[in-house]
């Protein structure tokens, strides 16, 4: 598995800062947990200064040369199917008190059916379901930590 990737078409500092930051799948969010779900499947995508409220967003570079938003953390419309066609499962993670009494939903659990010759099962957390669900899905392709990211 090559564990060395490199951030195209930025010179932003801080736009490389943000995507090599964090390199534990269950720790990423927002631009930087929708840039490794698009590198983990493929996908020409690549994180942009924007002004929104976080300063950037990931986008999805399309063959005919158009630039559009990806958030599958984020968009049902992006990421439950992308969820669906990796039979992600999901299910709720409660706080528990006392003899195992749940008293509140704390946030989900997600299980990628990945196996590796055994019983191996990737799993994220996240505070809903796509947000655990895609850290599932960028930690059965790279397992605990995301490649080391250059500029290009």
């Amino acid at each position: 598995m090559n564990m060395h990737a490199t951030v195209e078409n930025t010179s932003d500092a801080m736009i490389h800062a943000l995507i090599a930051a964090e390199r534990r799948p269950s720790h990423l969010i927002g631009p930087a947990l929708d840039y490794w779900v698009g590198k983990a499947l493929g996908k020409p995508v690549m994180v942009v200064r924007h002004q929104r409220e976080d300063g950037f967003f990931c986008v999805l570079k399309g063959l005919d040369g158009r630039i559009v938003g990806w958030s599958p953390s984020t968009d049902w419309s992006v990421g439950g199917p992308i969820s669906q066609s990796a039979q992600i499962a999901l299910e709720p993670v409660y706080r528990v008190e006392g003899c195992g009494v749940r008293k509140s939903l704390i946030g989900w659990a997600a299980l990628h059916p990945k196996n590796h010759g055994g019983l191996l099962r990737y799993r994220g957390e996240g505070k809903d379901q796509l947000q655990a669900a895609m850290r599932a899905l960028v930690s059965a392709r790279y397992g605990d930590y995301v490649p080391t990211v250059d500029r290009a």
